[in-house]
């Protein structure tokens, strides 16, 4: 079985005549009639049904006509990427980041862009809701953004890139500052400082609904959609935060990110839409995939 036999199988399938294949084809009946049969031969069953009208598909030639369907698609795909690639495809891409970190991302982007120096890189920050708003609309190619509520958005596809645990973010003067770890059910009584909904409409809920399951309400006395604003007020004494981690660095040496026992976690993940027909978007992926792969590797624990 050949490339070239798939090619005249399909076609003859679609069109339900060997006649009109070899016209669509610019090939002799003969060497259709040639082809299929040694297609026939080679996989030991009978592909077509000869009748007055034409030809029709066997119950095996179904099966085969949806797999060769996928094998030349596929094939078709491959040369026209491998074309772009050897002619330098020029273009664009549209990233959207959230403000969680992507520890490879810069390193991701200076590759590619070594790679495809006639690709445009556009890239900006947005909150949570509005990134999947803009994947859902194709306002951004690829979001890197929280796994929550990207898998309502109907035709999405994502790849996890890491978990994140949360973490009680703390004066170092708090009382349960120098703790191992902590139950977030400690933190009934505190004054909880949150990043606005508006900038992390899932993180806010998702934050309320497991204070809820850990059996109370939280106070929350504080909003901002500035990180940098949320830590100075938690430096100040003013509360507490409950956010995930990685942002150990933003804070100052006067807080303590201490991890709570038997909590959940933040799935960070690649989001794209399934058509999306960008060809660049391709190329991102398969850059991307390289890079998750090597990150988990890596960052595997023991």
């Amino acid at each position: 079985m050949d490339f070239q036999q798939l090619v005249y199988f399909i076609h003859s399938a679609e069109l339900r005549s060997f006649t009109k294949a070899a016209e669509r084809l610019f090939v002799s009946q003969t060497a259709i009639s040639q082809q299929i049969f040694a297609l026939e031969c080679s996989l030991k069953v009978k592909l077509f049904n000869r009748t007055k009208r034409g030809v029709e598909l066997t119950s095996a030639g179904k099966i085969l006509y949806q797999e060769a369907k996928k094998i030349v698609e596929l094939n078709y795909k491959a040369e026209e990427k491998m074309k772009q690639v050897a002619l330098g495809y020029q273009g664009f891409i549209n990233i959207g980041k959230s403000f969680y970190d992507i520890p490879f991302l810069p390193e991701l982007l200076r590759t590619f862009k070594k790679k495809h120096p006639r690709i445009h890189i556009n890239l900006n920050r947005d909150n949570l809701h509005k990134l999947n708003q803009d994947l859902e609309n194709g306002l951004i190619d690829i979001a890197f953004t929280s796994r929550v509520g990207i898998e309502e958005i109907e035709g999405v596809a994502w790849r996890i890139i890491k978990k994140i645990p949360i973490y009680a973010i703390l004066y170092k003067g708090h009382p349960l500052a120098n703790r191992k770890s902590i139950f977030r059910s400690e933190l009934a009584n505190e004054c909880i400082i949150a990043i606005d909904r508006e900038e992390s409409t899932t993180g806010y809920d998702e934050m309320i609904a497991h204070c809820l399951k850990s059996g109370f309400s939280p106070n929350i006395c504080y909003e901002s959609k500035y990180l940098e604003v949320v830590l100075l007020l938690i430096e100040a004494g003013f509360g507490v935060a409950l956010l995930p981690g990685g942002f150990e660095k933003y804070g100052g040496k006067n807080l303590k990110f201490v991890p709570l026992e038997n909590d959940y976690y933040v799935e960070l993940v690649a989001a794209w839409m399934t058509d999306n027909s960008n060809p660049a978007l391709e190329l991102f992926l398969d850059d991307l995939s390289a890079y998750i792969s090597v990150y988990k590797k890596t960052n595997r624990k023991p």
